[in-house]
C-alpha cells in the first residue's frame, strides 16, 4: 500500500466544496476526477509522478475545514505545496493550514 499524507486546511468563507467541484468539473483539463457527493478525487502530478488526491469538507460554509489526503509512492510532506491546490482552484489565496493563525 502506498504511503499517505493527510493534512487539514481552512478555506476562505463562505466556501462550499460541492459548488467548487461543480465549477472545477466543467474545465476541460479536469478529465481524471470524480465527485461522490462528499469526496472530490483527482490525479495530482508531483515531480512527474501521479498521486491520488482526495478532499472533503468537514466544516460549515462559514467555518470551512478541508481534509486533504494524498496517496503515492515515496511521498514527502514537502512535495505537497498548497499552491498546487490553489492552482487547481480548490482553495482561494486566503487559507490557513489548521493550527496556523
Amino acid at each position: 500500500m502506498p504511503p499517505t499524507l493527510t493534512f487539514d486546511l481552512r478555506a476562505l468563507p463562505p466556501f462550499r466544496l460541492d459548488l467548487t467541484v461543480w465549477a472545477l468539473r466543467r474545465r476541460a483539463e479536469n478529465r481524471v476526477d470524480s465527485w461522490d457527493g462528499r469526496h472530490y478525487r483527482w490525479l495530482l502530478v508531483i515531480n512527474g509522478q501521479p498521486r491520488a488526491a482526495t478532499v472533503m469538507q468537514t466544516g460549515s460554509p462559514n467555518a470551512p475545514q478541508l481534509k486533504v489526503r494524498v496517496d503515492g509512492p515515496d511521498l514527502s510532506e514537502h512535495e505537497i505545496p498548497v499552491a498546487r491546490l490553489e492552482k487547481r482552484g480548490l482553495v482561494g489565496r486566503a487559507y490557513n493550514p489548521v493550527g496556523v493563525a
